[in-house]
């Protein structure tokens, strides 16, 4: 058996320049709710069937036997061995009610979820441009080993979601997306209003130290900016956090990090 320690998953949170030093210093993160994700189809679904027609022939599908007959016990009829077409009927119609209510209790499940996104590479300048000012943000890298993180799935076609669903399918919404997203190597870990804590009716999610790996300072970060990452960086509780600060190549289109050294007190040195 091999005595190598396991190589942690890192993926990592862009957020503005401004936002990065007080995130370090207070161990937090901003999460996002539902509704305000910037893809207008977040959590977007199809209904699948939604039609007396269509429940009339989940009906006739033998795997579903089981679950109508249940729907017409539950509805406080008695169930033959030989089910008639006008009891199918009432069962249709006792499925459509149920489905109604599963849906509404979907949305309001919806309403309450708050998403943290992270990226699982830091390479893609889309990703600089559209979540770290423009390059002149932050990067923070945080090992996910452990964790409920759950990678997005990009697709062209939205997921299905039935009556008879159960609260599962809240995971495969929360990880599906279009294939038009698909740059971002996007992985997410759903929370509940519990596990946050609120400032000025912003919301975060408080971070240990040590689940904290690496912290990437934009390409156009500003000087006063890398100054303040190397000062908290150097304290005690961030000594095992490796620092990198992105350089645009030279001969091609990429971003470059070069990591910063610490000292023999620990201390981040200044390029």
């Amino acid at each position: 058996m091999s005595n190598h320690a396991k190589k942690p998953v890192i993926a990592f949170k862009f957020m503005e320049g401004q936002y990065a030093v007080p995130s370090l210093e207070k161990a937090r993160v901003k999460v996002t709710r539902v509704r305000d994700l910037n893809d207008p189809f977040e959590f977007r679904h199809r209904t699948k069937p939604h039609e007396l027609p269509d429940m009339l022939r989940l009906l006739n599908d033998p795997k579903n036997r089981d679950r109508w007959r249940a729907v017409l016990r539950d509805s406080g009829r008695s169930v033959p061995g030989h089910i008639s077409d006008g009891m199918k009927l009432r069962a249709a119609r006792a499925m459509l009610n149920e489905s109604d209510s599963h849906l509404e209790w979907l949305a309001a499940k919806l309403d309450e979820a708050r998403v943290l996104s992270l990226a699982r590479t830091a390479f893609p300048l889309l990703l600089w441009a559209h979540y770290a000012e423009s390059h002149k943000g932050v990067a923070l890298g945080f090992d996910l080993s452990g964790t409920s993180a759950g990678n997005v799935e990009y697709t062209n076609t939205m997921p299905d979601i039935g009556a008879w669903e159960d609260s599962s399918k809240i995971l495969q919404l929360m990880l599906t997306k279009s294939r038009d997203w698909q740059y971002e190597q996007e992985c997410r870990i759903l929370l509940e209003q519990s596990e946050l804590v609120e400032e000025g009716g912003v919301e975060f999610v408080e971070f240990g130290p040590r689940p904290l790996r690496q912290v990437i300072a934009g390409a156009r970060s500003s000087a006063q900016l890398k100054s303040e990452l190397r000062r908290v960086l150097s304290e005690e509780r961030y000594q095992h956090v490796v620092y990198l600060e992105a350089s645009c190549s030279s001969i091609e289109y990429k971003i470059e990090f070069n990591e910063v050294e610490r000292n023999d007190d620990g201390v981040l040195v200044g390029a």
